[in-house]
């Protein structure tokens, strides 16, 4: 018996269709699939690229304090966090510090979706730390001369730290200093007890400390203690109960130290120092834009410089002695180059060494 030529199939439109709907589904699911793939790939270079940029500002940022204490400090950004790790790699030589640093940044940046790993990026620099130095070559350096008053006290130029390194009890410019009354004892020694030479300009020339970025808006130096003009010390100076805290501390204008007063690092006075008859000391360097006038009966283990606004043009007309320092009292100025690195310490700066930058350094 022969099929009829126009006998319908049965059976074969319904299988098509879900095949055809299998391989569309299946198109769908690959795109979605590879769509969340280069989304993914996209995330993780945009964070890894944005860990990188966080570490380079952490190491950045913590190589501009220029300070290698403390060992560690975590940077926080809107964007992440940087953990940087300072360490000594060789100890410094001479008679500055030139020891050689790591400075290892690692950055951490959370995935840019919930659910997306973190990225991480570690980047590192070797820089030389430079101490901070000045030109202080006496106890007492007055640009505007000296005048002692009595022979009590004692101004010494001999190095309370090192005694074979001694130098000038006190420095000023030729005939401008003055010892009134000394009674047969002269209260000056070092190598020479006092050094006078050149005209005030000269001098104050010679005196390498860059007066007008301290005293200048903004000031190039950043304090840790920042006092008014007038305020007094005893409600301006910080808390001295840790021994190796050495603060900057900046006085825009007139200051005052009051009886039996006390402190220790870099004091800055843009106007005059006034020591008013007590057992005021200081340990560390002292910087007087104008006259230090001291009645006292303390002792200051360091280096003084006084009268540094000569070096900007401030002067007084020759009538009057310009800004001239005058010592009153028994108070003792002692030489200690100890005790001005330390008060130097936080003016250290980190140099970077050429062709040391390392990417992608292990993070601890």
């Amino acid at each position: 018996m022969r099929p009829r030529l126009n006998a319908r199939r049965r059976g074969l439109a319904l299988p098509m269709a879900i095949l055809l709907i299998g391989f569309i589904t299946a198109g769908i699911i690959g795109a979605f699939s590879r769509m969340t793939g280069e989304s993914r790939t996209v995330d993780s270079g945009r964070t890894t690229t944005l860990a990188f940029s966080l570490a380079e500002r952490g190491l950045e940022a913590r190589v501009a304090t220029g300070d290698t204490l403390p060992d560690s400090v975590r940077y926080t950004f809107p964007d992440g966090i940087a953990d940087v790790r300072v360490t000594r790699v060789r100890a410094g030589t001479g008679s500055r510090d030139t020891s050689v640093w790591l400075v290892r940044a690692t950055a951490t940046v959370n995935g840019a979706r919930p659910g997306r790993p973190a990225a991480r990026r570690s980047v590192a620099q070797l820089a030389v730390r430079w101490a901070g130095s000045i030109d202080a070559n006496a106890a007492w350096t007055s640009l505007s001369g000296l005048r002692k008053n009595g022979g009590s006290g004692l101004i010494s130029g001999v190095d309370e730290c090192n005694p074979a390194d001694t130098v000038a009890g006190a420095a000023v410019p030729g005939d401008m200093f003055e010892l009134k009354s000394s009674g047969g004892k002269y209260p000056f020694e070092g190598a020479p007890p006092v050094y006078e030479e050149g005209t005030q300009e000269a001098f104050a020339n010679s005196v390498n400390i860059d007066w007008f970025s301290i005293v200048g808006t903004p000031s190039s130096v950043t304090p840790d203690v920042m006092c008014t003009d007038g305020q007094s010390s005893k409600t301006c100076l910080p808390s001295f109960a840790d021994p190796n805290y050495y603060p900057t501390v900046l006085v825009k204008g007139d200051f005052t130290m009051g009886s039996n007063d006390a402190g220790r690092g870099l004091l800055i006075v843009t106007g005059r120092l006034t020591f008013t008859g007590g057992q005021e000391t200081w340990r560390g360097l002292i910087l007087v834009g104008d006259e230090l006038i001291d009645n006292g009966t303390g002792w200051v283990s360091g280096a003084v410089i006084s009268g540094l606004n000569v070096k900007i043009g401030l002067i007084v007309p020759e009538s009057e002695i310009v800004e001239e320092a005058v010592a009153n009292g028994t108070k003792v100025y002692r030489y200690n180059s100890c005790e001005i690195a330390n008060a130097l310490n936080g003016a250290a700066n980190l140099a970077l060494i050429p062709n040391a930058w390392i990417d992608n350094w292990s993070a601890w």
